[in-house]
Formats: structure tokens, C-alpha cells, sequence
């Protein structure tokens, strides 16, 4: 069987599955790249070769071909030439996609926009073998309000690595107070650093001593700075700037939580992949595109209504007071990343996928997880 996966760049948080198919197919597997990647992005990992990378550019022929011929093709914000052909054959074609509403559903309405998307999505999903992989939990939402993948919808995400551990020395390795955080991310407006910031601010305020590094850059950095010397946490916090993967993720493994401030804006958010499996108790906005699909509110996680800072910080407090809690919250997040939410385990799901919809044309095998239906979820869907 001839798999393709086509893409702008073969970037990190797609290469594990991608190595899983390859593991799975062998030479039948093709990721077809349309772009080279940003140069800029190589400290945090992404320029490693694989056998199985075609770069498409003045291939382009070349590569329409390999994506008219496969059995199966998985695309991800491609031109729709691509596959256009496939398309036109009903050949099982799997589109990845985030959500396509981050700013609002009201700019479906604008005519530009709506004849893109109804051409893009919604007349070819008519075709019984096209299907939709959610990379965000409101992914199936804005879909499903443009009539586009009714029924033909599958969870998945963005599956980084995961890495097995000792639970037990990495839960007693972390500091006994509870006051260890990591924050992780592009430092931009929707990410809500500043929201950690001020809870930290309101530990301080309290009695606590906590002690917070910020791993990222970006436009919001000196605006952050300039609060946290506001709030006189200056001792509290510790700005990184952008590190590689592996002192990123050691940072992670040494923080007792993990503050998922993300908006609406995130499409998914692999920090909160990354900090589940280093063990940390994680406190996330109900707003992020991975927290529905990864979080059970008060089992592997804690869910907090965007925008509500005092929730957050309660929340916050709680993990540090309740030390058992936490512990339970952090050692649930990890089981949860390494059994249901491992790529090296979970690509066979998309394998079992890929056999249950050409022989059947859908796929029921999963209850919940990757790969088992996704359902539209509506933004206000945290209620507590």
C-alpha cells in the first residue's frame, strides 16, 4: 500500500507519526514537503533528515503524480492541485487541519472566504472517501458549521515525542513545596504569559515563595518584563529565551506545575503534550485547541474558563497546597501521554484507520483517543 503525507515541512510535531508509518509502509511511505523550513527553527529540532522526505520544489509534477497514484493521502495546508485529481477519482484522501475559525466563525460569511471553503472542503467531503484528522478539539466545530466532514471526523492532534521514565523518581525529584513552575511558549499575546505572571504575583502576595521560568520569545517579551518588575517579582521569575528541545523538556521534568494559559488562538498546543509527560500537574484554559482532547478536568488535569485569572490561581493554589493531589494529577497526565497519546504507539491507530476506511469507509474502533470520532465542541463547553 502507497501512503503519502504531504506538507509544507516535515516539522517536529508530525515526525514521530511520520516515522511510525514509515516503520509501517517502508519505502511505500512518502512525506512530501512543498516548502523548505525556516532555518531559524533549527535549535529546537526540526531539521533532522529522514529517508522517507521528498522536497517538492521544481518536483512539483513529480509530486502530484505520487498523490494521484497513492492508496491514501494525508494533506495539511497545501494547494488543492495537489490533490485535486485524487479528489475528483473519490480516492481516500485524509485532510489534517487544525481549526479554521481561531477568530471567529463570522469570517465564513465574508464571500471570499466561503467560496475557498466550500470549494476546499465542502463540496469534495460530499465524496464518501475524504475525511477530516482534527489537530484542535474545535477543529470538528467549525467544520461541522460549514457542512464539510459530517460523520467522517477523527481525533488526533499533534503527537509529539513522548519518553518513558522512572514515575516515581521524576514525581520525588521535584521539589516537595509544590512551587516549581515551568512556562512554555511563543511569547505573543495569545499565549497569556501574563496571566501566569500575575499568579505568581498573587502567590507572592499570599506567602509563597514560587519560583517560575519562562522558555520562549517573542514580541511580548519586554511588555512581560516590564510587569513582572510592576508586581515586584522580579526574584520569582527567570526568563530563558528560547532553548532546545532537551533542556526545555529537563526544565519540564523538574517543574511541579505547568500553567496552559493559551486563548482560542492556540490550534493546539504541544507544551501541554510535552508537560503531561514530564510529570507535572497541569492547569489549562478551556479556550486551547488540545485541552478537551488531552484534560479530564480534576483526573489528569485542571480546566480553568479563559479569561478567568482568580480561577486560575485558585486552581494553582490548590495543586500547591494539596500535595497528594498534584502528585496523583501528575502521575495520571504522564500514564495518559505514554499509553493513549504516544505517536510510537498511536500511529498503528492510524494505520487500523486507514484499513478500516478503505474497506468499510469509516471507522468505529476507538471509544477515545486518537483516532476514535470527533464530535463538534462548542467554545463554552467548560461549565465549572
Amino acid at each position: 500500500m502507497k501512503v503519502v503525507y504531504i506538507a509544507n515541512t516535515c516539522e517536529h510535531v508530525v515526525r514521530p507519526l511520520c516515522d511510525g508509518l514509515y516503520s509501517e509502509y517502508g519505502d511505500d511511505f512518502t512525506f512530501i514537503e512543498t516548502m523548505e523550513l525556516d532555518k531559524n527553527r533549527a535549535g529546537i529540532g526540526c531539521l533532522e533528515s529522514r529517508p522517507y522526505i521528498f522536497n517538492a520544489i521544481g518536483k512539483e509534477a513529480e509530486a502530484k503524480k505520487l498523490c494521484t497514484e497513492a492508496d491514501v493521502v494525508i494533506f495539511c495546508g497545501v494547494p488543492l492541485d495537489y490533490i485535486s485529481e485524487r479528489i475528483a477519482q473519490n480516492k481516500l484522501t485524509i485532510y489534517y487541519s487544525e481549526r479554521m475559525f481561531k477568530k471567529g466563525f463570522y469570517r465564513y460569511f465574508n464571500p471570499i472566504t466561503m467560496k475557498k471553503v466550500r470549494k476546499r472542503f465542502v463540496k469534495p467531503s460530499k465524496n464518501s472517501n475524504f475525511h477530516l484528522l482534527c489537530a484542535s478539539s474545535f477543529a470538528a466545530l467549525d467544520f461541522h458549521r460549514v457542512g464539510a466532514f459530517r460523520n467522517k471526523m477523527y481525533k488526533w492532534g499533534y503527537q509529539i515525542a513522548v519518553y518513558e521514565k522512572d514515575i516515581d523518581a521524576l514525581i520525588n525529584e521535584k521539589p516537595q513545596d509544590g512551587l516549581e513552575f515551568v512556562w512554555v511558549g511563543r511569547l505573543v499575546a495569545l499565549k497569556h504569559c501574563d496571566d501566569a505572571i500575575r499568579v505568581i504575583a498573587k502567590l507572592k502576595s499570599a506567602g509563597y515563595r514560587p519560583r517560575m521560568t519562562v522558555i520562549g520569545s517573542g514580541e511580548e517579551e519586554e511588555k512581560l518584563k516590564a510587569l513582572v518588575k510592576e508586581l515586584g517579582v522580579e526574584e520569582c521569575i527567570n526568563f530563558k529565551g528560547t532553548c532546545k528541545i532537551d533542556e526545555t523538556r529537563a526544565q519540564m521534568d523538574k517543574a511541579n506545575i505547568f500553567m496552559f494559559t493559551s486563548d482560542f488562538g492556540e490550534g493546539w498546543g504541544a507544551t501541554l503534550n510535552e508537560c503531561m509527560n514530564s510529570a507535572c500537574a497541569c492547569v489549562a484554559n478551556h479556550a486551547a485547541g488540545s485541552t478537551n482532547f488531552l484534560i479530564e478536568d480534576k483526573v489528569d488535569g485542571l480546566v480553568y474558563k479563559n479569561g478567568d485569572v482568580e480561577a486560575l490561581y485558585q486552581k494553582v493554589k490548590y495543586l500547591v497546597d494539596h500535595k497528594e493531589v498534584r502528585e496523583r494529577i501528575a502521575r495520571n497526565a504522564y500514564d495518559k501521554m505514554i499509553n493513549e497519546w504516544n505517536p510510537a504507539k498511536s500511529y498503528k491507530r492510524i494505520v487500523e484507520l486507514i484499513d478500516s476506511l478503505l474497506k468499510t469507509g469509516d471507522c468505529t474502533t476507538y471509544e477515545r483517543g486518537p483516532c476514535s470520532k470527533a464530535v463538534p465542541v462548542k467554545q463554552n463547553w467548560y461549565k465549572n
